[in-house]
């Protein structure tokens, strides 16, 4: 099922028809509740900002102290 992206918020029933092979017909009723958009979605997942400059700066200090410690050799 597809809901058209011009569906208004609030509730709606959706409605499903169908004919069984022995001709019966059967019919399924539901109702959704579409919420409001607030025109952005949720921020999910962990924050890698701090992550990646830790990562970074290790890199930078390991790469700089071993270069100078070539260098007094």
């Amino acid at each position: 099922m597809t809901v058209p992206n011009s569906l208004t918020s609030g509730q709606h029933t959706v409605v499903a028809l169908g004919v069984d092979q022995l001709g019966v017909t059967h019919t399924l009723a539901f109702t959704v509740t579409i919420q409001p958009t607030t025109g952005s979605l949720p921020v999910t997942g962990l924050a890698m900002t701090w992550i990646v400059l830790a990562a970074v700066t290790s890199i930078l200090t390991g790469a700089t102290l071993t270069t100078s410690g070539r260098r007094r050799c």
